[in-house]
C-alpha cells in the first residue's frame, strides 16, 4: 500500500472508532466537486482493502470518476 501521510491533510479521527491510523492504515474525509468523500483503508493478512462513501448522502454512490487519484 502506499504511504498514506502524502494525505495527512485529510486525515480525521474516525468518527465512531475515534482512530487516527498510521501511514499504511486511516480515516480520510477529502472533498470532491460538492460531495465529501469518506474514505477508510487498511492493511492486514497480507492484502489492502479501501472503502469509499459519500459522506450525508447513502442515496448515491461514488463513481470512479470521483476515485481517480488527487
Amino acid at each position: 500500500m502506499r504511504d498514506l501521510n502524502t494525505l495527512n491533510k485529510y486525515r480525521k479521527k474516525h468518527p465512531v472508532f475515534n482512530l487516527g491510523g498510521d501511514n499504511k492504515n486511516g480515516y480520510f474525509l477529502i472533498p470532491y466537486e460538492h460531495y465529501n468523500l469518506n474514505v477508510i483503508a487498511s492493511n492486514g493478512m497480507d492484502f489492502d482493502h479501501v472503502s469509499v462513501s459519500i459522506n450525508g448522502n447513502k442515496n448515491k454512490l461514488p463513481t470512479w470518476k470521483m476515485l481517480t487519484p488527487c
